[in-house]
């Protein structure tokens, strides 16, 4: 790469956007997947949220990011999701 990169300018706009969708981006701790979680913005952890769409990847010939959407009701790995008191 020839040119430098602005690693706290793009933080700094990533941190914008989330503000302002209401979406952020996590990352699984075992393989670092990255995925998409709704927020409110009065949570103290991003694993608190409701994840929604995983599988975040950048398609460098198309220039957008795709993600896999999590139909409501399973989990990362399309487990059913257990309601409290099942």
């Amino acid at each position: 790469m020839s040119e430098e990169i602005d690693l706290a300018g793009f933080l700094t706009e990533l941190s914008e956007l989330a503000v302002k969708y209401r979406i952020a981006i996590g990352a699984c701790g075992c393989c670092y997947g990255p995925y998409l979680v709704n927020f409110d913005g009065d949570y103290k952890r991003i694993e608190n949220a409701d994840i929604f769409a995983k599988s975040l990847n950048f398609d460098v010939s198309s220039q957008a990011y795709t993600v896999t959407i999590i139909p409501q009701g399973e989990d990362l790995l399309g487990n059913k999701k257990r309601i409290r008191g099942e």
